[in-house]
């Protein structure tokens, strides 16, 4: 193996180690204050926290520890975008981040130092504390304001019933949420044009497109659904919860505000399926990765006109740049990696779930680091049904789902001829 390669394995290596030691320290706050009776779900509490999955164990959380928890997933989603602009040389780069984690990359320092790294902060700060106060300005209480936007800003979920009560008595708080979940999750990358003034790029961004109208068309279906269905006493109260549904789905935050558990199983598998596809590259919401889900569709159309016309040369590009075969190989195979967790995942949980929706659910929502689900565990993303080893599994797919499935795998691997 040649030096470069072994450098940028050890960094990733490192990377990883350094989120398990952190989910393993973290874990302490809620051992220690007896809010869990043992180390095993104490650490599925601070991996939820910290790969912004808003996962719970069915009770809730308050005072210190509830700060603790959502502070935690605020670092969490800095922590991912440092991350993931790490795999490449540069956070403006088109969005590729996250394609290949065998690029020669950077280390987290490197980032922190660099100028994009201060982007990234300086950006999700602006974020954050535009959320806050606007908030504020609604007239929200400042735990209240706090609460929703350590939340919102790293897509991590608070769960439904919380988020009821606030939005019962404050009108408003629903649309400011889904306008701070879309900038969440909309690639860093594009922003970074944007500062300079680089709109040509932003114009051609694929991503940034299918982005815009998989959530329009999603909003849509789900609306029309709910109303034909019964859910929603109209259409235009539909197309509402269909939108803020939508939005919180396919940023993997996982707020609800209504009882999705009775809504038509149409609307609920469209759910599901902007939870797989995810939010945008460089961005704090998890999945599978619009980008990824762009050139897989690409290369499908490309395989099937080969099988029609064998000797037809076909390229595949994205944003204008050609995307190298090693890279369609390298996203199929993440996505073939992804969907056999997920149903080893299902397999795994069918054992101490109720149900198997709440299994097959469950399992989609652990890996796509969305926490709310169906089934028992509803919006109040309550796990607690899980056995000891289905925590530890839990916690695996979580943060498998975080840290693109690769970077998780590295520390417990060796390289050969070594």
């Amino acid at each position: 193996m040649r030096m470069a390669d072994r450098s940028h394995l050890n960094k990733m290596r490192l990377v990883s180690t350094l989120w398990l030691a952190a989910c393993l320290l973290g874990s302490l706050p809620y051992l220690f204050s007896g809010y869990c009776e043992d180390i095993v779900s104490a650490f599925f509490m601070s991996v939820s926290s910290f790969t912004t999955t808003g996962a719970s164990l069915g009770r809730g959380l308050e005072g210190g520890l509830l700060l603790f928890y959502l502070f935690c997933q605020w670092i969490g989603g800095l922590a991912i975008l440092v991350f993931l602009s790490s795999l490449l040389p540069s956070i403006d780069s088109d969005s590729r981040s996250g394609l290949d984690s065998s690029q020669k990359g950077r280390s987290f320092a490197e980032v922190i130092r660099s100028r994009e790294g201060n982007l990234l902060f300086l950006i999700y700060v602006s974020i954050s504390l535009l959320m806050f106060l606007a908030m504020l300005i609604l007239g929200h209480r400042p735990a209240e304001a706090l609460e929703l936007t350590l939340t919102v800003c790293s897509t991590g979920g608070l769960g439904g019933s919380a988020f009821a009560a606030i939005d019962a008595g404050i009108k408003g708080t629903g649309v400011i949420c889904v306008i701070c979940m879309i900038l969440s999750t909309v690639s860093f990358s594009v922003y970074a044009r944007i500062i300079k003034k680089d709109l040509a790029a932003v114009k051609k961004n694929s991503e940034l497109k299918t982005y815009a109208v998989l959530l329009v068309s999603s909003a849509l279906l789900i609306g029309v659904s709910n109303w034909l269905g019964g859910a929603s006493p109209d259409l235009l109260s539909g197309l509402k919860a269909g939108t803020f549904h939508a939005v919180s789905y396919s940023s993997t935050t996982g707020l609800t505000n209504a009882d999705t558990g009775s809504w038509p199983a149409f609307s609920k598998a469209v759910l599901m399926m902007l939870s797989f596809f995810g939010a945008s590259s460089v961005s704090t919401g998890s999945g599978i990765k619009l980008v990824r889900i762009i050139i897989a569709m690409k290369a499908l159309r490309r395989s099937f006109y080969r099988r029609i016309h064998p000797r037809i040369v076909m390229s595949l590009r994205l944003n204008g740049r050609a995307v190298s075969d090693d890279t369609v190989d390298q996203v199929s195979s993440f996505i073939i990696h992804y969907a056999m967790l997920f149903l080893l995942g299902v397999f795994v949980f069918s054992f101490s779930a109720p149900d198997m929706e709440t299994a097959f659910f469950g399992s989609a929502s652990l890996i796509n680091n969305l926490g709310s689900s169906f089934g028992v565990i509803g919006g109040q993303c309550a796990y607690d049904f899980l056995s000891g080893f289905g925590k530890l599994f839990a916690c695996f797919l979580m943060l498998a789902g975080r840290l693109e499935i690769y970077a998780l795998m590295l520390p417990f691997t060796y390289e050969k001829g070594k």
